[in-house]
């Protein structure tokens, strides 16, 4: 916002109708307001804010103050501020509540406090002093208070705005630099990688279970990297499948030797079945041998008594052959 022209009439210090022309000190720059004590700085403060918000520039004065002890009772106590914002021109008229004679009759009255704004398109805005401040801020983005710490710098003002915390700053610069659009993209951003962190641990999480699946024995070569992999916080999926395909790849080639050695133990075992097989027979043969040769010796030893018997038995005959033949 910068000012273009002010007038103030019957206000603060000035009797009469005071003009300042801003538009003569150029367009460039800061405007810096100096002289002594008491020669009427503040006023020029007070004025401008007044007539964008309403209230003088100080916490200290009321804007029923504002009316210049010198006017005299015919005299109008207003400020007019024509500015220019964002390329284009703003005029704004303004009074506080005071009192001045009657128009008719005798006596005073309360004038009432009134303000009224011309905007470029030429329409005016004057329904109420209050809707008309409602304007201002509108149309500039700020308030007074944000306005008197980065504006209208008044004396003793300037460390309000050093002191304000990083919350009051941060809002008196968003709304200087129009920051309410990145503010919300940041908030919307900010969202979305809270969403996505949490989707992140929630995968993260998941691959971690997976990883405690994840095992070899302590002879393997990958002994130490499993162990680290269990221990790191977070991981790449690509390492993990890496290690898994190397661990695969170890496990598949344990799988074969095992299975190698159990073909060879399988062929052992069919031998040993054999060998075993022809070693049953074998003594299943020989016991059978050995009980015949048994049953034949007995039968032979019984065989031999019998023959001794039998002869035995024939003596007699033998003997009585012989008698007959003498």
């Amino acid at each position: 916002m910068r000012p273009l022209k002010l007038t103030m009439s019957a206000f603060g210090p000035y009797a009469g109708i005071q003009t300042i022309d801003f538009n003569s000190f150029g367009k460039g720059g800061i405007y810096l307001i100096t002289g002594d004590t008491g020669a009427g700085k503040t006023t020029i403060f007070d004025a401008i804010t007044f007539a964008l918000f309403g209230k003088a520039s100080g916490n200290s004065r009321d804007p029923k103050m504002l009316r210049s002890k010198y006017a005299g009772l015919r005299d109008r106590t207003f400020v007019e501020l024509v500015f220019e914002y964002d390329g284009k021109e703003y005029t704004i008229k303004r009074n506080p509540e005071y009192e001045r004679l009657k128009e008719k009759g005798e006596g005073v009255t309360t004038e009432k406090p009134s303000a009224s704004l011309i905007l470029p398109d030429g329409s005016v805005v004057d329904r109420s002093a209050d809707a008309v401040t409602l304007k201002i801020k509108e149309i500039i983005g700020i308030d007074m208070q944000q306005f008197s710490q980065i504006a209208m710098i008044s004396q003793g003002e300037f460390r309000r705005l050093l002191q304000a915390n990083t919350e009051e700053r941060q809002k008196i610069f968003s709304a200087i630099f129009k920051t309410r659009n990145y503010k919300t993209l940041q908030d919307e951003l900010k969202s979305k990688t809270s969403a996505l962190k949490k989707d992140f641990e929630l995968a993260n999480a998941s691959v971690n279970q997976y990883i405690g699946g994840i095992c070899c024995g302590e002879d393997s070569l990958f002994s130490s990297d499993v162990r680290k992999l269990k221990e790191d916080g977070y991981v790449l999926i690509s390492d993990v499948l890496e290690l898994a395909d190397k661990i695969l790849s170890e496990d598949k080639a344990d799988l074969e030797n095992v299975e190698k050695q159990q073909n060879d133990i399988q062929k052992q075992r069919e031998e040993i079945i054999k060998k075993l097989t022809a070693a049953t027979a074998y003594k299943t043969a020989k016991e059978s041998f050995e009980s015949s040769f048994a049953a034949k010796e007995q039968k032979e030893a019984e065989l031999k008594q019998l023959s001794e018997k039998l002869f035995e038995a024939k003596k007699p005959f033998r003997n009585r052959k012989k008698s007959k033949k003498i």
